[in-house]
C-alpha cells in the first residue's frame, strides 16, 4: 500500500495572527502548533505523495479588541490532525513540497470578556497550506 511508513513530528516556526470577529468584539488569535503523526508515502521517480493522521496541540495567544478593556490569554488547543503533501525532489536530497492540513479541535475554547460574558468560541476546523524546501538527511 505504501512505499514507506514513519513517524512525522511538526512544529509550526510562523503562522499567521488572525481576527475573529463577534458581535460584540473582536479576538487577534495567534496560533502555534506541533503535531505527531503517522505518515505513509509513495515515491515514483522524482514525485512522492504522502498522507499523514494524528495528533496536534497548539498555543493559543488569545487578544480581545475594540474593547476599552483588553486582555491576553494564553490556551492550549488540543486535535485531531490530518494532512496531504506533494514532494518534487530536485535532486537527491532536496525536494519542493507543497502540503494541505486539517485540524479538529472537538473542544472548542470560550472567549469571554468580564461584563459582556461569553462573546463567542475559536473555530473547531483549522485549514491551512504549506510550501517549502525538505531536505533529506541520510
Amino acid at each position: 500500500m505504501f512505499d514507506h511508513v514513519g513517524l512525522s513530528l511538526g512544529a509550526g516556526a510562523r503562522y499567521p495572527t488572525v481576527t475573529l470577529d463577534f458581535e460584540s468584539a473582536q479576538a487577534r488569535l495567534t496560533r502555534v502548533p506541533f503535531d505527531l503523526s503517522l505518515r505513509g508515502g509513495w515515491r515514483t521517480g522524482r514525485v512522492e505523495l504522502s498522507a499523514e493522521v494524528g495528533f496536534g496541540a497548539a498555543v493559543m495567544i488569545i487578544e480581545g479588541q475594540s474593547l476599552t478593556y483588553t486582555e491576553r490569554s494564553i490556551r492550549a488547543d488540543l486535535s485531531v490532525r490530518i494532512a496531504a503533501q506533494v514532494r518534487l525532489w530536485v535532486v537527491p536530497r532536496l525536494a519542493l513540497y507543497l502540503s494541505v492540513l486539517n485540524s479538529v479541535s472537538p473542544a472548542q475554547t470560550d472567549l469571554t470578556v468580564d461584563r459582556l460574558g461569553r462573546v463567542g468560541s475559536t473555530p473547531e476546523w483549522w485549514i491551512g497550506s504549506a510550501l517549502g524546501l525538505a531536505i533529506r538527511m541520510k
